[in-house]
């Protein structure tokens, strides 16, 4: 998320985050236009294009608020976190993630199960590999040994 956004803004995105996440559990990605984001979101498309360059840059910034609030979690005295999301975070960043899984925050499963899944569950899969192996210390020793890498 753009750092030093006003409410008016931070109201303004998320309006077009939650109307691109309706078009996308309705229709395929390739055939939403920006006229459609932009009619359901009740905004200008100069107003759109102040946010975002192009579907696509809404797309990868979607996976990005999404996703990382849910994998930014150390567990490392960083309580509180907020991105679309806020919360106050589990001591184990594992139960973390299910919990908004769990939640269905901003549709997640929705996003999961949609025509376009592909697109987030290949983030999804992605941020997840590099959470387990930055929290590999956290499995049991001799579970750990047994466990492939990649």
């Amino acid at each position: 998320m753009e750092k030093n956004m006003d409410r008016r803004q931070k109201r303004t995105r998320e309006s077009i985050f939650k109307a691109f996440i309706e078009l996308l559990s309705k229709k395929h990605y390739n055939h939403i236009t920006v006229g459609e984001i932009i009619e359901l979101a009740d905004v200008g498309r100069a107003t759109f294009y102040s946010h975002f360059e192009t579907k696509d840059f809404l797309l990868k910034e979607l996976c990005e608020e999404l996703f990382c609030h849910v994998f930014d979690h150390s567990g490392k005295g960083n309580d509180k976190h907020k991105h679309i999301f806020y919360c106050d975070t589990s001591s184990s960043v594992f139960l973390h993630l299910l919990q908004h899984l769990q939640k269905n925050d901003n549709n997640i499963l929705t996003l999961f199960s949609c025509q376009n899944n592909e697109l987030f569950i290949s983030y999804f899969k992605d941020n997840l590999k590099e959470l387990i192996k930055n929290n590999i210390e956290l499995f049991d020793e001799t579970k750990r040994k047994n466990l492939p890498y990649d």
